[in-house]
């Protein structure tokens, strides 16, 4: 429990882009559908997304959080389920009670012990993949649209 507390202190710290005041939060008992777009703020899922969280400079989906749909972030953290593509201009955490079922692409990544992904994962460069607040919907770079090709038809 202490990196995923590390993780929301580092989260709400008022360093960078993701203090508190800029947290649009989906509580636990809400349930939204439709695209999300944060336009460069955080977002905290602690209920239910039915759709896309696109523009967003971090996004933290907690034990009760789930979402289904796509993530264009520049950080992700995930300690419920996601269930979609993740797209992470820097960093991806995936906590012990995390679960994600999809495509991950991030500068890093990061998996504890018990977090679980099912899907394709590609770690690259910051310069290689989609930044949030670009087109969400943007290809990767030219080698890594190839390395995708070869990895689905292989």
């Amino acid at each position: 429990m202490a990196p995923l507390l590390n993780s929301l202190r580092a989260f709400f710290s008022g360093g960078g882009d993701h203090d508190a005041a800029h947290v649009t939060c989906i509580r636990s008992q809400t349930a939204v559908t439709g695209t999300l777009d944060a336009n460069g703020d955080s977002v905290l899922v602690e209920g239910l997304q039915r759709g896309d969280i696109i523009n967003a400079g971090a996004v933290f989906v907690n034990e009760t959080g789930r979402v289904f749909g796509n993530i264009s972030a520049d950080e992700v953290i995930v300690a419920g389920h996601v269930e979609g593509e993740i797209r992470a201009a820097n960093r991806v955490e995936v906590h012990a009670t995390g679960l994600v079922q999809g495509e991950v692409s991030a500068a890093s990544c990061l998996w504890l012990e018990g977090g679980r992904v099912i899907g394709m994962v590609r770690v690259g460069q910051p310069g290689d993949l989609t930044t949030s607040h670009g087109d969400h919907r943007r290809p990767l770079s030219p080698a890594a649209e190839a390395t995708r090709r070869v990895a689905r038809t292989g």
